[in-house]
This record gives C-alpha cells, structure tokens and sequence, in this order.
C-alpha cells in the first residue's frame, strides 16, 4: 500500500513538471502528462505487445470495457480483437456498436478506432473494486 501511494504520488508530481514547464505543444504535453499518471488496471496483462484479460470469467462486454480502459490511445478493433483472442469479428464488431450507442465507448469516424467514455471507466472503476474486494 505504501508503495502504491508513492507511485501515485510522483506520477502526480511529475504530471504537474510537465504541465508548469513544458515546452511542448498541449496535445503532446497532454499525452506525456496521461502516460506518467496511467492507472494500473489490476485485470490486465501487458507484455510483448499484447495485453491479457486475467479473469476469464468476465462478459465479452466487460472484456472489452477493461481492455479500452488500459489503453491511453484509441484501439482498432483489429487490434482489440487480437487482444481478445476472439474468432467471431462479426459478433465483435455489433457488440462495439451497442456499447456505441449505450454511450460506454466512442467509435472514431475517421479510422473507425475505438475510444473509452466516462461511463465506460466508470463501469470499469466498479468491476475493479468489485474483484478487489
């Protein structure tokens, strides 16, 4: 616990170097600042160029929720599959679209990458506590 609490407490410290002193354009300040203060997500694996959902027990829905939670940047879904391991791109891809229309996640337009909203890290932040507990 005490080492978490350091952690967080210099992630924090150096967040705000960045935002005080830098001398970069906001959009790169931005995604310096949101790499240096990334939370954990205890249900994921990263490693190798891949991540890992750690219970299997999960939905498919939560699966994917937890997984866009770890990323900072948006995820194709190409990409989000492979983490899956998921066959059925098809089922995949109606699923992105519910969650899309419940307002969990944001399909881009543009390259059609797949982008965490609040109440989907808000579902997320409660699976969490939920397996913690």
């Amino acid at each position: 616990m005490d080492a978490a609490a350091v952690l967080s407490m210099t992630s924090w410290v150096m967040a705000e170097f960045v935002r005080v002193f830098h001398a970069l354009d906001i959009p790169s300040a931005q995604a310096t600042v949101d790499a240096l203060v990334e939370r954990p997500i205890p249900l994921v694996w990263t490693g190798d160029g891949t991540k890992r959902i750690l219970d299997p027990a999960l939905s498919l829905k939560n699966q994917v929720l937890v997984l866009l939670s770890s990323s900072i940047d948006p995820v194709p879904l190409d990409e989000l599959q492979r983490w899956l391991k998921y066959k059925n791109k098809a089922y995949l891809k109606k699923l992105i679209f519910a969650l899309d229309e419940d307002r969990f996640v944001y399909i881009s337009e543009n390259d059609g990458s797949i982008r965490l909203l609040p109440s989907g890290v808000a579902v997320v932040a409660t699976l969490v506590k939920a397996k913690l507990n």
